[in-house]
């Protein structure tokens, strides 16, 4: 069973994650802090990351990235952002991220996003 760590800022959108993945088999965790995440990652081998964005949050995205490089851990990241944000899909993979999907999503896409990222990732 493939393992999604999700880090979300709502505590009903960390919610309907686990709902909406669990669905799909996934283990899911959940966490509102990065500080969280990052304890999570250290003791689990989790095979994607979901991690929903703030405008301008570069700074956040490039942090994340670097703990996550720096302890040798191959999570990809799959941003979620609205659609105010200023962050495209180029700026979010320059930014380290794997993908990025915007809010309110298609269930759908985000299934498909989702196998696809844990795919590629299981075959680096």
């Amino acid at each position: 069973m493939k393992t999604i760590l999700v880090f979300d800022r709502y505590p009903n959108m960390l919610d309907a994650f686990e709902r909406f993945l669990s669905q799909e088999n996934y283990r899911v965790l959940t966490t509102d802090t990065l500080e969280e995440a990052f304890g999570i990652i250290n003791v689990v081998k989790v095979d994607l990351m979901i991690m929903d964005t703030e405008k301008n949050s570069d700074e956040l995205i490039l942090k994340t990235e670097k703990i996550i490089r720096e302890k040798s851990l191959t999570p990809p990241i799959l941003l979620t952002a609205t659609y105010g944000d200023t962050l495209t899909a180029k700026a979010a993979r320059e930014l380290g991220a794997a993908d990025i999907i915007l809010k309110p999503f298609d269930p759908k896409d985000m299934k498909r996003v989702i196998r696809e990222l844990i795919k590629k990732n299981n075959l680096n």
